[in-house]
């Protein structure tokens, strides 16, 4: 089974961002580095090869989802 090290850099971009935000790749809760209102910066955990739906939740719903 291969498992990707993590420990690269995610950067999302985007408007209106919540300070307040939760970060998920798949089932993980990821630890966001920054975040202001135009963009969410995120140290990637490790995980299995493959594909994962992101979501950043704020307290006015999903910013991002997909």
């Amino acid at each position: 089974m291969d498992i990707f090290l993590g420990g690269e850099t995610l950067t999302l971009s985007g408007s209106n961002f919540d300070p307040s935000s939760t970060l998920t790749i798949g089932d993980t809760v990821v630890t966001i580095a920054s975040i202001t209102t135009t963009t969410v910066t995120a140290v990637l955990p490790s995980l299995q090869p493959g594909n994962y739906v992101v979501k950043l939740a704020g307290a006015g719903g999903l910013a991002v989802d997909g």
